[in-house]
């Protein structure tokens, strides 16, 4: 009987490779294939070399789901620009006051040095041009430390109980995230769909993400961190798995879960001031809506009559209004 991959093996998986976003997503997206591999009783006995070539032979260069995509006609508001990343960082210090921000300046003046990444560009459909990859520099609070410190929790122990956890990431969101949302007079409102269902039996950040998550946190000085960062028009019209392989082996990036892209938009609230702008999907995260199913949704956050409006969508779908943000790996 086949075993089910836990988090503690998965990383140990990933930890045979060298930090290469290909490999990651191949291994992420052979998931399966781990799983049998975790048929063993000691991950330790699985051969690297032998893994290694498998995930190199199944590295691609065209995108595996390209029949999800849609061209899309939906857009940023007119005139949307990005803050500059000492305005992002007072807006979520007044939101989530007792966090320092050691190393943030040093880092940011470090990415925002770097011009290659800032002159990487996309063919954006809805402009008919190439546009910036980039819309510039995101600040967002890393959620452990969140985690440990409003909810005297663990959180990357938790994730890795699996379904068994105690439903940390999805209590981040529900107590930390949202709130600001109900209060903030610019989205007149804020209505979760899925709540009561955001325990560790529906709601995690997809592996690659945790991981990433996790070893960025040991590595920070701080309680803040900055990535450049897309809103999500450089994916626009990709399903879920589509955006996923773009973004990881097209742009060495990283999907944007709820936690990073809703503090996105505790920063940019006029990035969804009604409801005829490009969607803001998570695609760092993975949903399921009742038991018995697999993890084949993910959520979004749209503008409804509600105001904003948090559900999930089926990571197959395609829709010319999603878009997905992430941000540099």
């Amino acid at each position: 009987m086949k075993k089910e991959a836990s988090f503690k093996q998965g990383k140990h998986l990933m930890g045979l490779l060298p930090e290469d976003g290909d490999q990651l997503q191949a291994l992420a997206e052979n998931w399966d294939l781990v799983n049998m591999l975790m048929s063993v009783s000691d991950p330790k006995l699985i051969d690297r070399n032998a893994l290694r070539a498998f995930l190199t032979k199944s590295k691609q260069t065209v995108n595996p789901h390209a029949d999800q995509i849609e061209k899309s006609t939906w857009d940023y508001p007119s005139n949307f620009e990005m803050k500059d990343w000492k305005t992002q960082f007072n807006i979520l210090n007044d939101i989530y006051p007792g966090f320092n921000a050691d190393g943030l300046q040093e880092m940011a003046e470090g990415w925002l040095a770097d011009k290659a990444i800032w002159e990487e560009t996309y063919d954006c459909w809805i402009h008919d041009a190439k546009k910036p990859l980039y819309d510039g520099l995101l600040v967002f609070l890393l959620p452990g430390r969140v985690a440990k410190a409003r909810l005297s929790s663990d959180l990357w122990s938790d994730i890795k109980k699996g379904r068994e956890g105690e439903g940390v990431w999805g209590q981040l969101c529900e107590e930390m995230l949202f709130p600001h949302f109900a209060e903030n007079d610019r989205y007149n409102g804020f209505v979760n769909w899925r709540e009561g269902k955001m325990g560790s039996d529906h709601f995690h950040p997809t592996v690659p993400v945790a991981i990433w998550l996790e070893q960025l946190e040991a590595q920070a000085k701080g309680d803040f961190v900055c990535r450049p960062y897309s809103f999500g028009r450089a994916t626009a019209g990709h399903s879920v798995q589509s955006s996923r392989w773009h973004i990881e082996n097209i742009h060495n990036g990283i999907s944007g879960p709820t936690w990073i892209n809703g503090q996105a938009l505790q920063t940019h609230p006029e990035r969804l001031p009604n409801a005829s702008c490009l969607w803001m999907n998570n695609g760092g995260d993975q949903y399921r809506l009742a038991d018995g199913l697999r993890f084949l949704d993910t959520p979004y956050f749209c503008r409804s009559d509600d105001g904003l409006a948090f559900g999930t969508s089926d990571i197959f779908v395609t829709h010319d209004k999603y878009g997905f943000g992430f941000v540099r790996r």
